[in-house]
Protein backbone atom coordinates (compact mmCIF):
# COMPACT_ATOMS: atom_id res chain seq x y z
CA UNK A 1 0.00 0.00 0.00
CA UNK A 2 1.13 3.74 -0.87
CA UNK A 3 0.78 4.67 3.00
CA UNK A 4 2.97 2.02 4.19
CA UNK A 5 0.69 -0.08 6.07
CA UNK A 6 0.43 -3.72 5.10
CA UNK A 7 -2.78 -6.33 5.48
CA UNK A 8 -2.67 -9.98 6.14
CA UNK A 9 -5.53 -11.61 5.11
CA UNK A 10 -7.18 -15.03 5.98
CA UNK A 11 -8.79 -16.75 2.40
CA UNK A 12 -10.93 -19.29 2.33
CA UNK A 13 -13.12 -21.48 0.21
CA UNK A 14 -16.13 -22.25 2.01
CA UNK A 15 -18.96 -24.20 -0.32
CA UNK A 16 -17.69 -22.51 -3.43
CA UNK A 17 -17.48 -18.92 -1.89
CA UNK A 18 -14.28 -17.25 -1.41
CA UNK A 19 -14.16 -15.87 2.60
CA UNK A 20 -11.73 -13.03 2.92
CA UNK A 21 -11.13 -11.10 6.57
CA UNK A 22 -8.39 -9.02 7.23
CA UNK A 23 -6.29 -10.53 10.56
CA UNK A 24 -3.86 -7.80 10.89
CA UNK A 25 -2.40 -4.18 9.60
CA UNK A 26 0.55 -3.76 10.28
CA UNK A 27 1.64 -0.22 10.24
CA UNK A 28 5.50 0.46 10.10
CA UNK A 29 7.28 1.94 6.81
CA UNK A 30 7.38 6.08 7.10
CA UNK A 31 4.33 7.30 6.71
CA UNK A 32 3.98 8.02 2.88
CA UNK A 33 6.45 5.68 1.58
CA UNK A 34 4.63 2.88 -0.53
CA UNK A 35 5.15 -1.10 0.23
CA UNK A 36 6.20 -2.66 -2.59
CA UNK A 37 8.05 -5.81 -1.77
CA UNK A 38 6.42 -8.90 0.62
CA UNK A 39 6.76 -12.19 1.19
CA UNK A 40 6.59 -14.97 3.70
CA UNK A 41 8.78 -17.66 4.87
CA UNK A 42 8.43 -20.70 3.79
CA UNK A 43 6.93 -22.06 6.58
CA UNK A 44 4.66 -19.57 6.85
CA UNK A 45 5.61 -17.70 10.22
CA UNK A 46 7.13 -14.51 9.15
CA UNK A 47 6.07 -11.77 6.56
CA UNK A 48 8.67 -9.70 5.31
CA UNK A 49 8.33 -6.07 3.90
CA UNK A 50 10.11 -3.95 2.11
CA UNK A 51 9.31 -0.21 0.97
CA UNK A 52 10.53 3.29 -0.18
CA UNK A 53 12.03 3.91 3.09
CA UNK A 54 14.87 1.28 2.32
CA UNK A 55 13.93 -0.73 5.63
CA UNK A 56 13.18 -4.34 5.87
CA UNK A 57 10.61 -5.07 8.53
CA UNK A 58 10.35 -8.96 9.87
CA UNK A 59 7.11 -9.77 11.38
CA UNK A 60 6.22 -13.11 13.59
CA UNK A 61 2.39 -13.39 12.02
CA UNK A 62 2.08 -16.70 13.86
CA UNK A 63 4.10 -17.11 17.40
CA UNK A 64 1.77 -13.58 18.10
CA UNK A 65 -1.59 -14.94 16.99
CA UNK A 66 -1.68 -13.55 12.98
CA UNK A 67 -1.46 -17.14 10.95
CA UNK A 68 -2.84 -18.41 8.98
CA UNK A 69 -5.85 -19.93 11.07
CA UNK A 70 -6.81 -15.98 11.30
CA UNK A 71 -6.82 -16.23 14.81
CA UNK A 72 -6.45 -12.39 15.28
CA UNK A 73 -8.76 -9.79 14.96
CA UNK A 74 -7.86 -6.72 12.53
CA UNK A 75 -5.51 -4.57 14.62
CA UNK A 76 -2.48 -2.04 14.33
CA UNK A 77 0.18 -4.27 15.43
CA UNK A 78 3.49 -3.25 15.98
CA UNK A 79 3.97 -5.38 18.38
CA UNK A 80 4.31 -7.96 15.65
CA UNK A 81 7.56 -6.65 14.50
CA UNK A 82 10.32 -8.86 14.82
CA UNK A 83 13.20 -6.75 13.72
CA UNK A 84 13.72 -3.64 11.34
CA UNK A 85 16.69 -3.85 8.85
CA UNK A 86 18.03 -0.69 7.15
CA UNK A 87 20.33 -1.95 4.66
CA UNK A 88 19.23 -0.56 1.34
CA UNK A 89 20.08 3.84 0.21
CA UNK A 90 17.06 3.42 -1.44
CA UNK A 91 13.68 1.63 -2.39
CA UNK A 92 13.83 -1.73 -1.57
CA UNK A 93 12.19 -3.13 -4.72
CA UNK A 94 11.83 -6.65 -4.26
CA UNK A 95 12.30 -9.18 -1.45
CA UNK A 96 12.55 -13.15 -1.49
CA UNK A 97 12.51 -15.45 1.49
CA UNK A 98 15.36 -18.39 1.03
CA UNK A 99 13.69 -22.02 0.75
CA UNK A 100 16.14 -23.11 3.54
CA UNK A 101 14.85 -20.80 5.85
CA UNK A 102 17.40 -19.49 7.35
CA UNK A 103 17.76 -16.27 5.00
CA UNK A 104 16.23 -13.91 2.80
CA UNK A 105 17.76 -11.54 0.06
CA UNK A 106 16.69 -8.00 -0.99
CA UNK A 107 16.82 -6.47 -3.80
CA UNK A 108 16.71 -2.23 -4.55
CA UNK A 109 16.30 0.75 -6.22
CA UNK A 110 20.42 1.15 -5.15
CA UNK A 111 21.67 -1.37 -7.40
CA UNK A 112 22.38 -3.89 -5.09
CA UNK A 113 21.14 -7.09 -3.87
CA UNK A 114 22.16 -8.39 -0.43
CA UNK A 115 21.43 -11.38 1.61
CA UNK A 116 20.45 -11.60 4.96
CA UNK A 117 21.12 -14.22 7.78
CA UNK A 118 17.83 -15.00 10.13
CA UNK A 119 19.56 -15.81 12.84
CA UNK A 120 22.16 -12.92 13.36
CA UNK A 121 20.10 -10.48 11.67
CA UNK A 122 22.85 -9.39 10.00
CA UNK A 123 23.74 -8.58 5.74
CA UNK A 124 26.04 -11.64 5.07
CA UNK A 125 26.62 -10.64 1.42
CA UNK A 126 26.02 -8.33 -0.72
CA UNK A 127 26.29 -8.09 -4.50
CA UNK A 128 27.55 -4.43 -5.09
CA UNK A 129 28.13 -4.01 -8.68
CA UNK A 130 26.78 -6.11 -12.43
CA UNK A 131 23.47 -4.04 -12.38
CA UNK A 132 23.56 -0.88 -13.82
CA UNK A 133 20.09 0.34 -12.64
CA UNK A 134 17.83 -0.23 -10.04
CA UNK A 135 16.70 -4.12 -9.51
CA UNK A 136 14.01 -4.93 -9.71
CA UNK A 137 13.49 -8.75 -8.98
CA UNK A 138 15.08 -11.53 -7.38
CA UNK A 139 14.11 -14.87 -7.09
CA UNK A 140 15.30 -18.18 -5.39
CA UNK A 141 15.79 -21.59 -6.74
CA UNK A 142 13.66 -24.03 -5.28
CA UNK A 143 16.54 -25.71 -3.53
CA UNK A 144 17.77 -21.88 -2.36
CA UNK A 145 21.29 -22.56 -3.86
CA UNK A 146 20.68 -20.19 -6.65
CA UNK A 147 19.73 -16.10 -6.86
CA UNK A 148 18.64 -14.96 -9.85
CA UNK A 149 18.05 -10.97 -10.17
CA UNK A 150 17.37 -8.58 -13.01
Amino acid sequence: RKDGSVDALTIRLDRGIWDVHRTHRFIHHEIGTPVRALDFSHDGALLFSGGDDGAVYVMDVVARGGGADGGSSSSSSSHLVGFVIGGHRGWVLDLKACPLGRRFATAGADKTVKIWDLGTRKNIHSFDDGHEGSIWGIGFSSDGKRLVSG
